[in-house]
């Protein structure tokens, strides 16, 4: 059993270091095309798709300032082309600077007013300014040009999550899975399963949302918090060994999240288990000294095991923590 953890511990790191391999390739070859596009513009000043290129070098830097500038050149020379107007779009919305994002998508859908990718981003940027009832109208549209475009399901699903509309939700999110293109990555695959896993939550529909995590860590076991989510689930079912098992598995992938540490703290404890909570309780406190309900679990351990002085250090510094929770301030006095 033991020899089988460290197996699958060993393919995770694999997994991790193949992909961290691609990215540095990825951004090696970006730099190339950055120098290739610069002779071009050298060469030919008024090449309009040259700024275009190296513009998308730029962003798949992350170097955003500089590819609106590139696009924006591309604009002058080429004022009817909605990709430039789309990509300048993407730049702005990678900054957050979601309003002129905004313009630039509208400037692209009304030059190609059957192009569902545009109306995509223009309903993100409504979906980031919290104009939920126009993203929800920017996808719709999208949908009835293109009923197969999964992304725009997916979006609209997103949006109706956010106002609690669960039921459309899970619709859309089942709609967004059945019509994935078949070269879609299994990455986006399995965040479009963990996606429909919090609405099934969300609903209660507890061996459903398993089920779909479980699905969504099966297409990608580098994502810790698809296990922190399982987790999570079985957790609020009382299953709290398989919790254990996968807040482990977060914590492999991602050592440097408290919240993992606390989550296996409180499986632990329910297990009776309760200097293994202690520890990961502990552990949260030294990733995150400001993280007051760190402290407080530990504490409730330390109530459990009769240790009321350990119990009120803890709970003391949860309240100075967090000064205005009544539950702190209960406790403290039920210690002293």
């Amino acid at each position: 059993m033991k020899r089988n953890k460290r197996i699958r511990l060993v393919l995770w790191a694999v997994t991790v270091v193949l992909a961290v391999g691609s990215l540095t390739a990825a951004l090696a070859g970006a730099e190339e095309e950055i120098i290739q596009y610069t002779q071009a513009i050298q060469e030919n000043p008024a090449d309009a798709e040259a700024y275009n290129k190296r513009a998308n070098a730029y962003y798949s830097l992350k170097r955003y300032e500089e590819a609106i500038a590139d696009y924006s050149v591309a604009i002058e020379l080429v004022s009817d082309s909605g990709v430039y107007y789309s990509n300048r779009g993407a730049a702005y919305n990678a900054l957050k600077n979601y309003e002129e994002a905004m313009l630039d998508y509208g400037r692209a859908v009304v030059l190609a007013p059957d192009n569902v990718a545009y109306y995509n981003g223009l309903g993100n940027c409504y979906y980031s300014l919290g104009k939920y009832e126009e993203a929800i109208a920017v996808y719709s549209k999208a949908i009835e040009i293109d009923p197969a475009y999964s992304q725009a399901y997916r979006n609209r699903a997103s949006t109706y999550n956010k106002l609690e509309q669960y039921v459309d939700a899970l619709v859309d999110y089942t709609m967004a899975i059945d019509t994935s293109p078949d070269d879609l990555s299994d990455a986006t695959l399995a965040a479009r399963y963990y996606d429909r896993a919090g609405v099934y939550n969300a609903l209660k529909m507890y061996e459903e949302s398993i089920q779909d995590y479980t699905r969504a860590i099966q297409l990608d076991q580098t994502v810790a918090d698809y296990y922190n989510r399982r987790g999570n689930i079985y957790y609020s079912i009382d299953r709290e060994e398989e919790a254990v098992v996968d807040y482990t598995r977060a914590i492999v992938l991602n050592p440097g999240n408290a919240v993992f540490y606390r989550n296996r703290g409180m499986a632990y404890k329910y297990l009776n288990k309760y200097e293994e909570a202690i520890q990961d309780f502990s552990k949260a406190i030294e990733l995150d000294p400001n993280y007051a309900i760190g402290y407080q679990r530990r504490g409730d351990v330390y109530v459990l095991l009769d240790d009321k002085e350990a119990a009120l250090l803890d709970y003391e510094k949860a309240l100075e923590l967090d000064p205005d929770n009544q539950k702190y301030l209960d406790v403290i006095e039920s210690l002293r």
